[in-house]
């Protein structure tokens, strides 16, 4: 997929994504986490049902089948899953009972248990993970006001929170990082009664400073977007307010500091979660490097697309 137009008159063409498949095994009421690694996609989930709230579980896909579900080794009362890739390894950060948390795996094995993440406070909520080559990044909500802060770790040390700019936030956050020290945070705001107001709004860590938050012009929104980086691209895939059926998956682009028109993905289901991309930047299941978005659908099934 590739943004070539960069107005913000919303005149872009529909994108026509291939329709892949429902996830075999999974249902969630929750936002989904994906990302690609090592040859596969992995998604991270809390399982629809009683009996699983709080855990985290994890399937992957090598491009013809799903693996059968694991739960990953975090507390009981797991929420919120993230997922990124950071020099060789796959990540899973979760917001357990209000802190942020997280796993790491090789490959081969999830090294449990899950740990909280060092200097994180207290409250640590809705955690979201980018990465470049040098840096991990973490952002999570400091109150249920929605503040958000965030740390850094270089592989040895992880950085005390400190805060962005963003001091009110309708739920979790998407986070991207570009390879030139740029990280990217997007939420939805909310209006003075911390009401969410339908606004995209974002700021970017230039690698010292956070950028004052700015609205993304004429792009509604249904519960938080997500992130990724890919192509030389900012995309931000998120959901328009809910209609009759739900909210439909709309997208928008960032190139040279503009935004695209936001753009409506055609084949798109309806959903009240938050969606999940994964940028997948090799020949991966007969088909070349594009976005695979993921997003619940009727009955609480996750259908994901190419692009």
């Amino acid at each position: 997929m590739s943004e070539k137009k960069k107005s913000v008159d919303g005149d872009n063409e529909t994108i026509h994504p291939h329709t892949l498949d429902q996830v075999p095994n999974v249902t969630t009421g929750y936002p989904p986490a994906a990302a690609f690694y090592e040859g596969k996609i992995y998604l991270a989930y809390v399982p629809k049902g009683d009996q699983f709230s709080g855990q985290i579980w994890t399937t992957n896909f090598d491009g013809t089948n799903w693996s059968q579900p694991v739960q990953l080794s975090f507390p009981s009362n797991a929420f919120n899953p993230a997922l990124v890739v950071w020099q060789g390894l796959l990540l899973c950060a979760a917001d357990c009972g209000g802190q942020a948390w997280y796993m790491t795996f090789d490959g081969n094995i999830w090294w449990a248990p899950g740990q909280v993440i060092p200097n994180s406070p207290s409250f640590s909520s809705n955690p979201a993970l980018a990465a470049n080559s040098t840096t991990l990044y973490v952002a999570y909500l400091t109150d249920e006001g929605g503040d958000v802060s965030y740390q850094t770790f270089d592989g040895t040390n992880w950085s005390q929170p400190a805060p962005t700019h963003v001091v009110t936030t309708a739920g979790g956050v998407g986070l991207a990082a570009d390879p030139y020290g740029n990280v990217y945070l997007a939420y939805q705001s909310v209006d003075s009664q911390l009401i969410p107001n339908g606004q995209i709004w974002y700021t970017t860590l230039n690698g010292k400073n956070w950028s004052a938050p700015a609205q993304i012009p004429n792009a509604p929104i249904f519960s938080e977007p997500a992130l990724a980086f890919y192509n030389e691209t900012l995309y931000c895939l998120h959901l328009r307010f809910p209609g009759n059926n739900g909210s439909k998956l709309w997208y928008l682009g960032y190139v040279a500091g503009v935004w695209s028109g936001d753009t409506p993905v055609s084949t798109s289901t309806a959903s009240y979660q938050s969606p999940a991309i994964a940028p997948v930047l090799a020949n991966f299941a007969n088909r070349g490097p594009g976005l695979y978005f993921f997003i619940t659908t009727t009955g609480d099934h996750v259908s994901y697309f190419y692009q």
